[in-house]
């Protein structure tokens, strides 16, 4: 929502004491509050304790085990894995932060029966180029997931876009995703939408 002149009062006004809280839920959900009090919205979205990852250093091409291949992948393929509720980070999630709009490319990694098994998916947040990855179960603690990653930051540079990297606070195998892919935490990120 844009925002209107009494939101972004009452936001300055209520304005935590420690600059970190202002991403923290408990903040955001005041401002969710006054915005729909307000008949702003009427149920607006509170994001919080996302960690966005700028690219420190470009990944080399990562060794895969035999069998293994990375395959291109369109937008419209992975609008087709948001419809079929596969691939959450990756490609996204039905009706959640307009991910079927924000979606560009990805690159899928396949197995030996070219089923994938792990997915970078590249979207557009800011005007740069995101990026969300989901690993398989199975095949999770292999390092695909950096592997994947930086075949998405590689593809992502050679289109002259500006990669970037997002996860929560609290998922410590993303953030170990991120720093194995050449990503570095810049800021934390939280919004009402």
């Amino acid at each position: 929502m844009p925002w209107a002149p009494e939101l972004r009062d009452f936001a300055t006004t209520n304005t935590p004491e420690l600059h970190r809280e202002a991403a923290d839920r408990a903040y955001l959900e005041q401002i969710r509050g006054e915005a729909v009090r307000l008949g702003l919205a009427e149920s607006p979205e509170v994001f919080s304790g996302d960690i966005l990852w700028a690219l420190s250093s470009r990944p080399a091409a990562a060794p895969l085990p035999d069998g293994l291949r990375f395959e291109p992948v369109t937008r419209e393929w992975l609008n087709d894995q948001i419809a079929a509720g596969r691939f959450e980070n990756g490609a996204g999630t039905a009706g959640a932060s307009a991910r079927e709009q924000r979606n560009r490319y990805g690159i899928a990694l396949l197995g030996a029966r070219n089923e994938v098994i792990a997915l970078a998916g590249v979207f557009d947040t800011y005007g740069l180029s995101e990026i969300g990855v989901d690993v398989v179960e199975a095949q999770q603690g292999r390092g695909l997931g950096a592997a994947v990653v930086s075949a998405a930051i590689r593809a992502s540079l050679e289109r002259g876009e500006t990669p970037l990297y997002g996860c929560s606070r609290t998922n410590i195998r993303s953030q170990r995703t991120a720093l194995a892919s050449g990503f570095l935490p810049v800021c934390a990120e939280g919004a009402v939408v």
